[in-house]
């Protein structure tokens, strides 16, 4: 049995740069202001991800902070259920659903904060990619979540069944100044190197070959 760090990252579907102008444009076709805190969880609309539990963790945090807002890009396989909670709780202006799009690497460039609220995962690639675009990550407790997030350095893991201590750690991010910002970018940008594509496929070609 060899470890091997994931599947491992395509960098080169990430080298997208964007200006400020095109940032501000992206955000406002998707009806955000250019100060509007911008949370994102992408994946699939599904169980194991428990975008209800996460709704139900943010909802009082989004009444009370009318420029928080939540992108949802991804499938949805729990036919329109999660979309049913959110009108009833009549947060459709702050989270939305996005479907499936190919845009990801520059919607996480407009984003401000990574979150995933998964029970279980391998080694979670949105969250990889999230590390790779420079962004704080605020993560439930599971297998791979843990892996990838480091309290204080990139982020912050909360215990899987802790509403309020998400939505606390929620709140410190959107208080981060820009020396602390740049710390989170730092740190992720050193430990994103071993998940890299090209360097996973280094540790797999000596197991084939040499090993």
């Amino acid at each position: 049995v060899v470890y091997v760090p994931g599947v491992g990252l395509d960098e080169t579907k990430f080298k997208c740069s964007m200006t400020e102008k095109q940032k501000i444009g992206l955000r406002k076709s998707l009806g955000l202001k250019e100060k509007d805190f911008v949370m994102i969880f992408p994946a699939e609309i599904s169980a194991p991800k428990r975008h209800k539990w996460l709704i139900n963790a943010i909802k009082d945090l989004l009444k009370d902070n009318k420029n928080f807002h939540l992108l949802l890009p991804g499938k949805d396989s729990l036919n329109g259920e999660i979309h049913n909670l959110v009108e009833n709780l009549n947060l459709s202006n702050q989270i939305h659903f996005l479907g499936f799009r190919k845009d990801v690497p520059e919607l996480l460039q407009i984003a401000d904060l990574s979150i995933s609220s998964s029970s279980r995962e391998g080694l979670p690639v949105n969250i990889m990619e999230a590390i790779y675009s420079g962004l704080p990550v605020v993560a439930t407790s599971c297998r791979g979540n843990r892996d990838l997030i480091e309290n204080n350095k990139n982020g912050f893991i909360v215990d899987l069944n802790d509403m309020n201590g998400f939505c606390e750690k929620i709140l410190t991010v959107s208080k981060f100044n820009e020396e602390e910002k740049l710390s989170i970018k730092k740190y992720n940008k050193k430990i994103i190197e071993k998940y890299l594509l090209k360097n996973v496929l280094k540790e797999i070609v000596d197991i084939y070959i040499k090993k």
